[in-house]
């Protein structure tokens, strides 16, 4: 991020010992999908947005870590920790919950624009940034900062222009186009590798396997269920 390092300290026991937060994260496919129809998407990777969560003062004892000279302590939410991911998600939501669905999505600290039209893309992005939920006016400032320096950070691998056939997802035709240039294997290749080649297909790339169509398929081509 930014050409930085960036710390992130081995939480794991005090993450054993962390109740889980159950917030639910959006489904990948349904999140491409939602992406059907339009022209324009903007890949947009929130620069330090977990950093804009400050921790309760009571909390900070227990995010300390030491270093060679000093025992220090995180002020706001750090890398590492067991429901981060959550918390952010959820924090998210709540300030664009009148954008979500309709010009915009969002996965954690991955923040995608989309407009029906080109021409709407500007209104869209003008309408995320004056997101009017406040959880608190300083940390909201600071977060939609950051959104803002990601859309004028040209160099970063995570700003991304993205155009998309109507009513159609781009990758699923590239991954379609692969399985349509497969040859089909000789009988001897078959008969010894059946069940190898099949699981192959409907592994490939988790295209199928991901939307749960092929879980009876795979359960079949498994030596203990599968008979040739």
């Amino acid at each position: 991020v930014e050409g930085k390092w960036r710390m992130c300290i081995d939480f794991r026991d005090m993450n054993k010992a962390c109740p889980q937060d159950l917030y639910p994260l959006p489904k990948i496919d349904q999140f491409v999908d939602s992406t059907a129809g339009c022209e324009l998407l903007r890949l947009m990777d929130v620069l330090q947005g977990y950093h804009q969560i400050p921790l309760a003062r009571e909390d900070r004892k227990r995010v300390s870590f030491v270093t060679s000279r000093e025992t220090y302590c995180y002020v706001v939410m750090p890398f590492g920790l067991k429901n981060a991911g959550a918390t952010y998600q959820r924090l998210v939501e709540k300030i664009f919950k009148k954008q979500l669905g309709r010009n915009m999505e969002v996965y954690v600290d991955d923040m995608l624009v989309k407009s029906k039209e080109a021409m709407d893309y500007v209104r869209d992005l003008r309408k995320i940034l004056n997101a009017e939920e406040v959880w608190d006016e300083n940390s909201r400032a600071d977060l939609l900062s950051k959104i803002a320096q990601s859309l004028v950070n040209s160099k970063s691998r995570s700003v991304t222009l993205l155009h998309l056939e109507q009513s159609v997802v781009e990758a699923e035709i590239v991954e379609i186009e692969e399985v349509e240039d497969w040859r089909a294997p000789i009988l001897r290749e078959l008969k010894e590798k059946a069940m190898e080649v099949v699981r192959r297909f409907f592994e490939h790339e988790g295209i199928l396997y991901k939307r749960s169509y092929a879980g009876p398929h795979l359960r079949c081509v498994t030596k203990e269920e599968g008979r040739y």
